[in-house]
């Protein structure tokens, strides 16, 4: 029996799950049904930006590697300070972080999801904690942390369109 699988992301980000489906003899194809892009409105993001590299916030809260890469983008070749906590979703946004920034992680959830972080994480009280995330983030981090006795300033670091609607970053 022949298996074939649609990988339903950019070829470049799914590389490693066709060499993995290569080896198990799974023919695949990669379909990018979306593409992010800047929010229309990049003012909030200067201001966060220049807001991290100031030393403002004690945890990023990053929920996806397309996260990292805007704020990599915004920060460029300046560096965020050392005291800051980093607060990643998964592995491949840790990875990222790591890639990117040469930085580790302070907390992982073990359930890799905004579900595992809101379950696993409890960020010291008082802490300001910035949250970047995309347009179509779920609610249940943020409202997580509207609960606990932190200040959280949130931020739309991206949009999401269509692949191919001609809007672009």
């Amino acid at each position: 029996m022949t298996y074939h699988a649609l990988i339903l992301r950019n070829p470049a980000r799914a590389e490693a799950t066709v060499q993995e489906f290569d080896q198990l003899g799974i023919t695949s194809w990669c379909a990018q049904l979306i593409d992010t892009i800047w929010p229309t409105d990049r003012t909030e993001l200067v201001r966060m930006s220049e807001q991290l590299l100031a030393g403002k916030y004690q945890w990023l809260v990053v929920t996806s590697v397309n996260t990292v890469r805007v704020v990599d983008q915004l920060i460029g070749e300046q560096r965020l300070p050392a005291s800051l906590r980093i607060a990643s979703v998964g592995e491949k946004t840790s990875l990222a972080i790591s890639e990117l920034w040469g930085r580790e992680v302070d907390f992982q959830p073990t359930l890799q999801s905004a579900a595992g972080m809101r379950d696993e994480w409890q960020p010291e009280t008082d802490a300001h904690l910035c949250y970047p995330h995309g347009d179509l983030a779920s609610s249940t981090l943020a409202d997580a942390l509207a609960l606990l006795p932190v200040s959280v300033d949130e931020f739309e670091a991206y949009r999401n369109v269509a692949a191919g609607s001609g809007e672009y970053r």
